[in-house]
């Protein structure tokens, strides 16, 4: 590969932290619904080795869970019993969410602090309820879409779920090597978000390069270029997936992490 004479000018760019722009209204952990999500946002990270660089930018705004390398949560559904418990006295409500997810129970006082905390931009508590694992989550959405069925109710988990990310590299790429980099990555998304590429979700990425390097075709580093680009992307993209989590703040009554 030809040596790039200078560092590319979007490896310098100080990118804001989660909560701005595409990730300003994401949330995580929405298996039971929008009102037991937690704050995700918008991540960024970068891999370089050598004179290749590549980053990946991604808004999270997933259906499952964020979680860290050994498989623990970092952000997703909350306990709607723990939710329920936050705000006494509890009076809770059977509230059907139609088109917006399943029916579950809601605590009336929560709604009233939540529509307070989103004046601040605070969520009313200092830490989130518990928070359950992926298999949980999913466990009791399957109950509570069979619940919903024997009770003669129809079954839409909430659909207002997309992650789009964006891998940013300084390599030369045909369009279909390009395409192939974003199904590489793809793992990023099945590594720390699950359940991942439901029905219910968006999955996208996108493939950028500059062109900067061009690949010494003599030497076979046409094909090698994509594989490298692809995997430097794919651990990238995870660093990014469970930074916009990491760095979010607390907005309009959904907490965070932090």
């Amino acid at each position: 590969m030809r040596r790039a004479k200078t560092q590319p000018a979007w490896t310098n760019v100080r990118w804001p932290k989660a909560t701005w722009g595409a990730g300003t209204g994401a949330t995580v952990g929405k298996l039971l619904g929008p009102q037991f999500s937690m704050k995700a946002g918008l991540g960024y990270a970068p891999v370089e080795r050598g004179e290749l660089y590549v980053g990946a930018l991604v808004a999270v705004n997933a259906a499952g869970h964020v979680v860290d390398e050994a498989g623990a949560t970092l952000a997703g559904t909350r306990d709607p019993e723990d939710v329920a418990r936050e705000y006494p006295p509890v009076s809770s409500v059977q509230k059907d969410s139609g088109s917006r997810g399943l029916s579950v129970p809601v605590d009336v006082n929560a709604a009233e602090n939540s529509s307070q905390g989103a004046a601040s931009g605070m969520h009313a508590s200092a830490r989130p309820a518990r928070v359950l694992s992926p298999e949980e989550a999913f466990e009791r959405m399957l109950d509570a879409a069979d619940a919903a069925k024997e009770a003669g109710k129809a079954v839409s988990p909430f659909s207002g779920n997309t992650t789009i990310g964006c891998v940013i590299t300084n390599a030369t790429l045909t369009k279909t090597q390009a395409t192939k980099v974003s199904a590489m990555v793809h793992d990023a998304y099945a590594r720390a978000i699950r359940p991942v590429h439901t029905t219910n979700d968006g999955d996208t990425i996108f493939t950028v390069a500059t062109g900067e390097i061009a690949p010494d075709l003599t030497a076979g580093d046409s094909q090698a270029i994509v594989d490298t680009v692809g995997v430097l992307g794919t651990h990238a993209m995870e660093q990014a997936i469970r930074s916009a989590v990491m760095h979010a703040e607390p907005l309009c009554g959904v907490p965070a992490t932090l």
